[in-house]
């Protein structure tokens, strides 16, 4: 299984960022879950990946409903673990 939806990069390098402070140990680089996503995920809406502290997910912008797309974020138990010590 290989996706090849575009990746929102702006969503992608932020988390990638956050996931530096947040998961230092972690593998947390734009490239990693770049590939992570390209061999993990499929083209269908409403599909996802979570692991290691951030969550892919298909979306589609408002003005343009046919254009599906993946954007990154953190997931919230990683924020909250890094913020309480």
């Amino acid at each position: 299984m290989s996706c090849y939806l575009p990746i929102d990069e702006d969503t992608l390098a932020q988390t990638a960022e956050a996931l530096e402070i947040l998961n230092p140990l972690g593998r947390t680089s734009a490239h990693h879950i770049r590939d992570m996503i390209r061999a993990n995920m499929n083209e269908r809406p409403g599909t996802y990946l979570a692991t290691a502290g951030w969550i892919a997910f298909t979306w589609c912008p408002e003005n343009d409903p046919d254009n599906l797309q993946i954007r990154v974020a953190i997931e919230p138990y990683t924020a909250l673990k890094y913020l309480k010590g």
